[in-house]
């Protein structure tokens, strides 16, 4: 004989929602619906749970993007749970652009270091040839 349990309820990270409502579009029992209300501690507005119907099917922990946004119950409280990284410190430093400072358009590049990058776009830069008329 199956033995029935609990299926763990979602529980809402105000400061780490988004409200892009992918999670009210999941849910079949209209257990959550858009916030009115900014989140002071992101500038966002998160979405508002009532739980009164919920069966805990999960299907709106799927499609949350924002794995601190909404998670199930069964998993550690929010303030035990792996926080999310901190941002990385950016250099104040400026560095000359090569060849004066006028262009006709942008390079990009994705490197996993800046230094690496930043070699990436020289070495395009150094490649290009600009015919002006």
């Amino acid at each position: 004989m199956a033995i029935a349990r609990a299926r763990p309820r979602p529980v809402l990270t105000p400061e780490f929602c988004k409200g892009c409502g992918r999670c009210i579009e999941a849910c079949a029992l209209n257990c959550i619906e858009a916030g009115t209300k900014i989140d002071p501690r992101s500038g966002l507005i998160p979405v508002v749970l009532d739980l009164t119907h919920c069966t805990g099917c999960g299907l709106c922990l799927d499609a949350c993007p924002e794995p601190f946004g909404l998670w199930a119950r069964s998993e550690a409280p929010a303030p035990e749970r792996d926080a999310p990284p901190l941002p990385v410190d950016v250099p104040d430093t400026l560095v000359p652009l090569p060849e004066g400072h006028r262009y006709l358009g942008f390079i990009f590049s994705r490197a996993d270091t800046p230094a690496e990058a930043e070699a990436a776009l020289r070495q395009a830069h150094a490649c290009l040839r600009f015919v002006i008329r």
